[in-house]
């Protein structure tokens, strides 16, 4: 084996960089000891999943997709019940103009549906072909493979229309809108009520 010369070896961290790090481990964790400083689960994880009546074979799913520029939106992945049909789940590509976190996963689902289902902050996406985008199954592996194989097929170009040429020959799935709804659930005085928070937080009430 050749004897690597003096310039080739590596060259050992600077003590830039190990200062660098010692104030970024300074500053990570003075945000970690203060329960006020919350960026809630997504930043850690991207896969989040509840269980319904306490059963590890009946759950709800939420996954993000996409959230790498607000220009573009927040991509998420969605498992649920059906809504309308006794047996089955609904497998979804959700678009949705506003970053949905919390520091807890009950919270988190919460949240989806208030943003989701009651202020209707979605939108159905681009469609290339059947099942890329929405999917009926009749159990949770079922459903979970079926928004599996729409996480592999995500392309942003073609999930948003006109965003590129590769999303001209597209369709919007509308079954989306019988699942998450299109009235809203806004009071009399067309205000809503306040998003989910936890316990510490209050919000009043907001008109749409």
């Amino acid at each position: 084996m050749r004897k690597l010369s003096s310039a080739e070896l590596p060259l050992p961290p600077s003590k830039g960089i190990f200062m660098l790090k010692f104030c970024i481990d300074t500053l990570e964790t003075a945000l970690q000891n203060n329960p006020k400083c919350s960026t809630g689960l997504v930043v850690l994880q991207r896969a989040f999943g509840i269980p319904n009546n306490d059963s590890d074979a009946d759950g709800e799913i939420l996954v993000i997709l996409y959230a790498d520029d607000p220009t573009f939106g927040y991509w998420y992945g969605h498992i649920q019940r059906h809504p309308t049909k006794s047996n089955g789940y609904v497998s979804a590509v959700v678009w949705c103009n506003r970053l949905i976190n919390a520091p807890t996963p009950r919270l988190l689902f919460a949240r989806f549906r208030y943003w989701i289902m009651d202020r209707l902050e979605y939108e159905p996406c681009s469609s290339q072909w059947d099942g890329d985008v929405f999917a009926e199954t009749e159990a949770l592996v079922s459903a979970t493979k079926a928004l599996a194989k729409m996480i592999e097929a995500f392309d942003l170009e073609l999930r948003l229309p006109g965003l590129s040429d590769r999303s001209e020959d597209h369709r919007t799935d509308d079954r989306l809108l019988s699942v998450y709804g299109m009235t809203g659930a806004f009071d009399e005085n067309g205000a809503w009520d306040p998003p989910p928070m936890p316990s510490s937080l209050v919000l009043v009430r907001t008109r749409p």
